[in-house]
């Protein structure tokens, strides 16, 4: 946009410099909040939709993560302010599809998924209509009595509803003194229309012995302003 200096591109992914490539796979690139606010130079990590000016020392694609770039951690980053509302569309993706082979929006996707040629592993979605977060209990491995807390997205698009897993820690921080205990009846969190969700798609896991699968991830959930 003229004027503003407004202008969105394709999607990136930025890795920490302790990220290693195994069998094409990037691993361990997580950025870490020490990493983040040493970075900054400050107390608070980012802030969704928060403008940050960083140093890349180049791109780290793999087949499973192709938007990967590989942080410069050395250069120190400087917030720019805010993301304005105004312009939320502009980082909305419609996508054909939300990685599904089931059909039915499960969690996950068999692996070899990536081998699409129309493949990425992330989009921003933007709602149309009130949509829930549901959290509740579950076994933490199947036969064993252990339970665990799941938090799961349900993100309609295109005739499916999907299923994300949460991960975004700012809904942790807004909704976990509400969670219910372990073993209780799980609560659903309302997540209102022209809410922004970024989605992604992790690299292939194996859990118990189970065939390898890449899993759906609501990292990020936008609220539009006073909500």
């Amino acid at each position: 946009m003229n004027g503003g200096h407004i202008k969105v591109n394709g999607w990136i992914r930025p890795i920490s410099t302790a990220h290693v490539e195994i069998k094409g796979r990037s691993e361990g690139g997580q950025v870490t909040d020490v990493e983040m606010l040493k970075a900054l130079n400050r107390k608070s990590v980012p802030q969704l939709l928060e403008i940050i000016e960083m140093k890349f020392s180049g791109p780290c694609a793999t087949d499973e993560q192709p938007e990967n770039w590989a942080l410069d951690l050395a250069q120190g980053w400087k917030s720019k302010g805010a993301f304005p509302w105004k312009h939320i569309d502009l980082l909305a993706d419609n996508p054909g599809h939300l990685w599904d082979t089931s059909g039915k929006g499960w969690n996950r996707v068999t692996a070899g998924y990536h081998n699409r040629s129309d493949f990425q592993s992330l989009y921003c979605i933007k709602t149309t209509s009130v949509i829930e977060a549901k959290v509740g209990s579950r076994l933490r491995v199947s036969g064993s009595k252990e339970m665990k807390l799941y938090r799961t997205l349900l993100l309609p698009h295109r005739s499916i509803v999907h299923q994300f897993s949460i991960s975004d820690p700012e809904f942790e921080n807004r909704y976990s003194p509400y969670y219910p205990s372990l073993g209780e009846q799980g609560k659903t969190f309302p997540i209102p229309a022209g809410a922004l969700i970024t989605v992604s798609l992790t690299p292939a896991v194996s859990f118990a012995g189970e065939p390898p699968c890449h899993y759906k991830m609501a990292a990020g959930i936008i609220m539009p302003p006073a909500v």
